[in-house]
């Protein structure tokens, strides 16, 4: 599902299919939000999950991912100019550690100091920017082993025991790590007293709005999830319960088994003649099955004649 207030825009550089998310210049602002970024090079996938106590329309604009190339989000007074600037530099390979400086540079943002970035490669680069003028509780965290590279940051949130739950969840968890990155976005939720979004947590909850956005090698598995708080008590429940199902039917596909002996194609006709010795077929055979009818024949002349 796409809300309204994002487009995706698809295209192809230099071979390799891109989406990104592109904001437009009267975007709302998304401070008082938490995220987890991925990338995961062993596998080429790329993600980002979000959570805040702004409107789903609005959250939807902090996430942008590259296939093949990696994943980030711009965050804390969203400023449309710094989130295409970073789609741009991911879209052409650039490192995060190239992209960041221009985001932070006063000719190009006079208020960065107001931001939170984060930005992950499939290169295992990663690169986060905390502005001094973001609104307490903010941090950022990153965590790097074989093949993976992660980054969790918020801003607004209920203590630093938010940052804390969410990279202690990824690192403690058990499956790929796509099925952390979802641990670690839901971890704040489950926490006693809850954790996340400061302005929720009075209330009983991590989040109003959360999104769960995924890009794959192969665009068959990728997944899109965004959850507003008027569908369940706790969005980040119904965000795990979504991917959940995303991972059973991906499970059920890679279960479903090859038919290594297809029936004939529809109008074929195949018959053997009582003799046992002789058999003719239809006129609109496939060639793969014609082929081994062939061979069947020979076989049976073979032996006819042996006799």
């Amino acid at each position: 599902m796409m809300a309204r207030g994002r487009r995706a825009l698809a295209r192809t550089v230099g071979g390799s299919v891109v989406v990104l998310t592109l904001l437009s210049a009267a975007s709302k602002h998304a401070h008082a939000t938490y995220s987890v970024t991925l990338a995961d090079r062993t596998t080429g996938v790329v993600a980002v999950g979000v959570a805040s106590c702004v409107p789903l329309d609005v959250v939807q604009k902090v996430a942008g991912l590259a296939r093949g190339k990696g994943a980030f989000v711009t965050q804390s007074y969203l400023y449309a100019p710094a989130h295409d600037e970073a789609a741009r530099g991911m879209t052409l390979g650039e490192a995060p550690a190239v992209i960041l400086p221009r985001l932070l540079d006063p000719k190009f943002d006079a208020d960065a100091e107001l931001r939170q970035y984060a930005l992950v490669s499939l290169a295992g680069e990663s690169a986060a920017h905390t502005g001094a003028r973001t609104l307490d509780f903010a941090g950022h965290r990153t965590h790097v082993e074989e093949g993976v590279v992660v980054t969790f940051q918020g801003n607004v949130l209920a203590g630093e025991a938010t940052l804390e739950a969410m990279r202690s969840a990824f690192v403690t968890a058990d499956g790929a790590a796509l099925d952390r990155l979802v641990a670690a976005l839901v971890a704040p939720s489950k926490h006693a007293p809850v954790l996340g979004d400061a302005r929720c947590t009075a209330r009983g909850r991590s989040a109003e709005a959360a999104t769960l956005d995924v890009l794959a090698a192969d665009p068959r598995d990728d997944l899109h999830v965004a959850v507003e708080g008027g569908e369940t008590d706790e969005p980040l429940r119904a965000v795990s319960e979504k991917y959940a199902a995303y991972r059973r039917a991906r499970a059920a596909d890679a279960a479903a088994p090859l038919d290594a002996s297809p029936s004939p194609p529809e109008g074929a006709e195949l018959r053997e003649e009582s003799t046992g010795c002789t058999s003719a077929a239809g006129p609109k055979l496939a060639l793969p099955f014609a082929m081994t009818l062939l061979a069947g024949i020979l076989a049976r002349r073979w032996r006819c004649r042996s006799a």
